[in-house]
């Protein structure tokens, strides 16, 4: 699809498989008919000029706002495109599950705040977003995913708030700018390498 800016997938399509859209560099607009149910893992990884993805309103999977996507019901934050030019973002409150790579490589963010909302997030969610500096998290977070977020160069300083029980591999790996982490009263597991390459970090 090199070259293409602009997907409207036609009407009957049902499933959107795994790294269907995988490096389409300059797509910027992905249209959803009504008959799409499901989306694969890191369907838009890649994309780096999306924009915004569109749902027709009469699907019952799926939904969005301002370009972001969604479940219908808004529990579940599905694709945040990672063309779009906000420098900071408050996930809405009502979303309870962040799936895996809905962030990744995301390197206009510099600022995200999590609603009390969210309870659970996938696995390499934030990956590669180099100028997120700033993280508030859920206070009802129960878990941080493998390769959360990993490669985050910009990120100085993470709080881990007491509601969180184990932090996933590689979650923080090469944030090579993380100098403080405050791990909460709950934490029961830190798996492999969590922190590898944090050269700066110097309080735990």
């Amino acid at each position: 699809l090199s070259g293409v800016k602009t997907v409207v997938i036609s009407e009957g399509i049902t499933s959107v498989g795994s790294y269907t859209f995988f490096g389409c560099a300059e797509l910027k607009l992905v249209n959803l008919p009504s008959s799409v149910t499901e989306i694969g893992l890191a369907a838009f990884l890649g994309c780096f000029l999306l924009k915004a993805i569109s749902v027709d309103e009469n699907n019952e999977a799926f939904s969005a706002d301002d370009g972001i996507l969604f479940s219908k019901d808004k529990k579940t934050l599905v694709q945040y495109p990672a063309g779009k030019n906000l420098t900071s973002y408050t996930i809405p409150d009502g979303v309870t599950y962040i799936t895996d790579a809905a962030f990744t490589y995301c390197d206009k963010l510099q600022s995200v705040i999590f609603s009390n909302t969210v309870e659970n997030m996938g696995f390499a969610v934030f990956l590669g977003c180099s100028n997120l500096s700033s993280v508030e998290l859920s206070n009802n977070l129960i878990s941080i995913g493998e390769l959360s977020f990993a490669l985050c160069k910009s990120l100085c300083s993470i709080v881990i708030p007491d509601s969180v029980t184990a932090v996933g591999s590689n979650a923080f790996s090469e944030c090579e700018s993380l100098s403080s982490v405050v791990l909460g009263s709950g934490i029961r597991n830190i798996e492999d390498s969590a922190f590898y390459f944090c050269s700066q970090l110097e309080s735990v």
